[in-house]
């Protein structure tokens, strides 16, 4: 494996800006929680960051490599905020079924995410969406 393919592992000191693309996440600016899933859960041995300066949950493995985030802005202040969108989210916890939840502060909720899979004509596809 060359140096270019290696899969990143997020560092605290490598910068403080951050990409949905998975090959230049170099660091999370304001983490306000990380909690590990249970093996042998729908989430595996893996790990979920409050991402909130990003509005996103970020999935991990458990060595700390880049797994998929989901999320985006929303604020209840300024007009709907859909179901996946957070206004910071500041905390995460994985219930013993595998669903990860999510506080999400600013729009005073807490949302609930499940793993889904869909098999289509054009593979696999895996994601979270909201319960």
């Amino acid at each position: 494996m060359n140096q270019s393919s290696k899969p990143r592992r997020l560092t605290r000191y490598a910068g403080n800006t951050i990409s949905l693309d998975p090959v230049k996440i170099s660091a999370l600016p304001a983490p306000k929680a990380l909690r590990a899933a249970r093996p042998g859960r729908r989430a595996g041995r893996s790990l979920f960051a409050a991402d909130s300066r990003n509005h996103r949950i970020v999935h991990l493995d458990a060595n700390g490599l880049y797994l998929n985030s989901w999320g985006g802005y929303a604020n209840v202040l300024e007009g709907p905020a859909p179901e996946g969108l957070f206004n910071e989210p500041w905390g995460v916890a994985v219930g013993p079924d595998g669903l990860v939840y999510v506080t999400d502060t600013w729009n005073h909720r807490v949302q609930v995410f499940s793993w889904m899979v869909n098999s289509c004509a054009c593979g696999v596809n895996s994601w979270w969406t909201a319960c």
